[in-house]
């Protein structure tokens, strides 16, 4: 069963304190993602990765053995 991507929603993940939601057009093939940097294109490609693999591709073996730590945000609980 194909399911199609209508809206994601993302909180608390890297530097997304408030929530933020991304709408998708229907029928479109494409979505180009693109801002200056530190706009949060990585975390939306992160949530994105998250979503499908259950792993955050930029953060996979970062830091201190385990991405966990890095999944909060300053300011947010975790």
């Amino acid at each position: 069963m194909k399911s199609d991507l209508r809206q994601l929603t993302v909180a608390n993940l890297r530097g997304y304190v408030r929530e933020f939601s991304l709408t998708f057009e229907p029928h479109k093939k494409l979505c180009i993602i693109y801002g200056e940097n530190g706009t949060g294109k990585s975390t939306l490609c992160d949530a994105l990765d998250l979503l499908s693999s259950e792993k955050v591709g930029s953060l996979d073996d970062r830091g201190l053995g385990t991405t966990a730590r890095y999944l909060a945000p300053l300011g947010g609980s975790g």
